[in-house]
C-alpha cells in the first residue's frame, strides 16, 4: 500500500509492509514497516513488540526498533550496551524522525491493546 503524507513543504512517500519477525535473539513477533521517501530522504523503520508476558528480560516481552538509511539520511549512531544516541542533520531529518517517532509509537500503543484485548478474551489478565 503506498499514501502521500504531506508534513510542511515536504511530501513523503510511503510504503507499509507488515510481517512476523524472528529476532536475534530467537523470540518472533508481528512487525510493521515503513519506508518514506521524500527527494532527498529514503529511511526506512520497523517496529513490532510481543506484548507483554509478565516479566523482566528472561520471560518478558519484547519490543523491537529498527531505522535503516536508505539514502542521503544524515545521520551518526552511536551504541553501547547502556545507551544508544542518534543524531541526525538536516531539515528533511526532522520530519522524517517525527514521522517515524510517530509511526513507532502508534504500532506499539495498537499492538499492546490487541494483546491485552485478546488476554481478556480468554480470562487472562496481564
Amino acid at each position: 500500500m503506498s499514501i502521500m503524507i504531506s508534513t510542511d513543504d515536504l511530501e513523503y512517500r510511503t510504503i507499509s509492509a507488515t510481517r512476523r519477525r524472528t529476532l536475534n535473539d530467537g523470540s518472533k513477533t508481528l512487525v510493521e514497516t515503513k519506508v518514506a521517501r521524500d527527494d532527498f530522504i529514503n529511511l526506512e523503520y520497523e517496529v513490532g513488540t510481543t506484548g507483554e508476558a509478565g516479566g523482566d528480560w528472561g520471560h518478558g516481552s519484547r519490543v523491537y526498533l529498527r531505522l535503516e538509511n536508505q539514502g542521503s539520511t544524515g545521520w551518526k549512531i552511536t551504541a553501547t550496551d547502556n545507551k544508544v544516541e542518534i543524531i541526525l542533520g538536516g531539515d528533511g531529518e526532522i520530519e522524517a524522525i517525527k514521522q517515524a517517532l510517530r509511526f513507532m509509537l502508534q504500532t506499539l500503543e495498537e499492538q499492546t491493546q490487541e494483546e491485552q484485548t485478546q488476554a481478556s478474551c480468554k480470562g487472562e489478565s496481564k
